[in-house]
């Protein structure tokens, strides 16, 4: 990306492209407490429970999902704050998600150009409505019409942190009792 998107209000973006989800939260050691969120206006990916502290009450978050070993991003989410448009959404559990990076595919011999990614020729399913397979595969992107409020000024410091409350937010530990097989 060039500085006019810096200045277009997309100036996150690089960063949360280039971060790594998914990895064990150092603040919460509880099991599947995973960094699976990203917080746009502190730039730092952090589980449920860093995110759950009223220091980023009014900020804006991205939830992100796996999808064949891949990072995922709601499209409802996402469009929220760029233009989505020309990028080819995946279905997930019923929802609509875009890839932040191309997901892996298998090459089916000669590949037609114009049913492609521009930028990287993964195979789209929909070559005549999108043009890219992911986010980082779009080269210009615009914030969205609706984050033009956030768009207008980057945060000067940065929240870097991890948060030292403990919190256990599951009501039930199990589903139910266990029901064993009966004997014979």
């Amino acid at each position: 990306m060039d500085s006019n998107e810096e200045s277009a209000g997309v100036w996150w973006l690089n960063l949360f492209l280039a971060r790594t989800f998914f990895l064990p939260c150092g603040a919460h050691e509880n099991f599947g407490n995973h960094q699976n969120q990203y917080c746009i206006d502190c730039e730092m990916a952090a589980c449920q429970h860093c995110l759950a502290e009223e220091t980023h009450a009014d900020h804006r978050v991205l939830t992100i999902y796996r999808l064949v070993y891949k990072d995922v991003v709601s499209l409802d989410q996402m469009s929220r704050h760029i233009d989505c448009s020309r990028i080819q959404p995946y279905a997930s559990n019923g929802k609509q998600v875009l890839a932040l990076h191309p997901l892996p595919h298998y090459n089916s011999g000669k590949l037609n150009r114009d049913r492609a990614c521009q930028t990287c020729s993964r195979i789209l399913m929909n070559p005549s409505s999108y043009s890219y397979c992911s986010i980082a595969c779009k080269p210009t992107v615009k914030p969205a019409a609706a984050d033009h409020d956030h768009a207008e000024a980057k945060p000067s410091g940065s929240e870097q942190g991890t948060c030292s409350k403990r919190s256990d937010s599951r009501k039930n530990k199990r589903k139910g009792v266990p029901h064993r097989s009966p004997s014979i």
